[in-house]
């Protein structure tokens, strides 16, 4: 459980830095973009995103986060390297210049 507490923390702080950067929305109000990856997500087309339909489309995104804020590579995040991306949105990585080099594409669904 706490795998995925954490994997949520990464993505929520990704999310938020991307949302302030994001597409403009349309003139009623929704983002096309958005709309997009909800209607890729939502595998079954219920409408609604289950936790693993949202952790299946961005696992492969949340692992290379991850290994992005691990900083010495030992497969750990310690609480300087957490709070460094938590308070300014930014890896020790990405500081020194490779941000989003070898970050995945999404997959197409």
């Amino acid at each position: 459980m706490n795998k995925y507490i954490c994997l949520i923390t990464v993505f929520t702080v990704s999310i938020l830095n991307t949302a302030i950067a994001g597409a403009a929305p349309q003139s009623d109000g929704r983002n096309p973009v958005h709309q997009h990856q909800f209607t890729q997500i939502d595998t079954n087309s219920d409408g609604h995103l289950s936790f693993d339909e949202f952790l299946e489309w961005h696992s492969h995104w949340l692992e290379w986060k991850f290994q992005h804020m691990d900083s010495d590579g030992d497969g750990y995040l310690t609480g300087d390297e957490y709070k460094l991306v938590a308070e300014t949105g930014r890896s020790e990585k990405s500081q020194k210049g490779s941000a989003e080099q070898g970050a995945p594409a999404r997959q197409a669904r």
